[in-house]
């Protein structure tokens, strides 16, 4: 079953942790003054494997959380486009428009990683900070930094577990260092999630 974990609050998979053992290795020795991160369970310990080097402090917040999935929550992905057909074509084809059945709405989790976003760069100037999130909760992140225009969410692919994302901010606009970066994972520990419905 590919299930949607969403915002519960679940622990990370036997993948997961070892592709962690690759991440801690990566961050060795890239400068890291701060990490804000998702307060999910499965974030804390990423940003724990990050910061196995550094020893600094980890700022958790639930602005960073997953999307909350309502209907579709440990659900079977596969089962979507049957069940929910609306809310799984606009997942696929017009994502800024999406909200699952009780779920948070795609704009909801713009406004608020976009939130924090603007808080860390006037808090964190100067300072090399590390943010630790999800999947959809990245993709509108970069959307931001990319476009600044959540209608241009479809055009930004999804990150794999443990991409990493380097952008710099100059107290105007941002520049993509790289994006999605999994060079530190072997290929049989990349993953495939693509954040496709099937």
């Amino acid at each position: 079953m590919r299930q949607f974990q969403g915002s519960t609050d679940t622990d990370i998979t036997e993948e997961g942790k070892e592709q962690l053992r690759f991440l801690t290795d990566r961050f060795r020795d890239i400068p890291v003054d701060i990490i804000c991160s998702s307060d999910l369970h499965r974030a804390m310990l990423t940003a724990a494997a990050v910061n196995t080097h550094h020893r600094k402090a980890i700022v958790p917040t639930p602005l960073l959380r997953e999307i909350n999935g309502g209907d579709w929550e440990g659900q079977d992905i596969r089962t979507f486009p049957d069940e929910f057909p609306s809310a799984s074509d606009l997942w696929e084809n017009a994502p800024e428009c999406f909200r699952a059945p009780n779920g948070e709405s795609m704009t909801e989790v713009y406004r608020r990683v976009t939130t924090i976003l603007h808080q860390i760069v006037t808090d964190c100037d100067g300072k090399n900070v590390v943010i630790v999130s999800h999947g959809c909760a990245i993709r509108n992140l970069l959307c931001y930094i990319k476009y600044g225009d959540i209608k241009k969410l479809r055009e930004v692919e999804w990150s794999k577990n443990t991409g990493v994302t380097s952008a710099d901010f100059n107290g105007v606009s941002w520049k993509i260092n790289f994006e999605n970066d999994i060079t530190h994972l072997p290929e049989d520990k990349s993953g495939s999630f693509s954040g496709r419905l099937r």
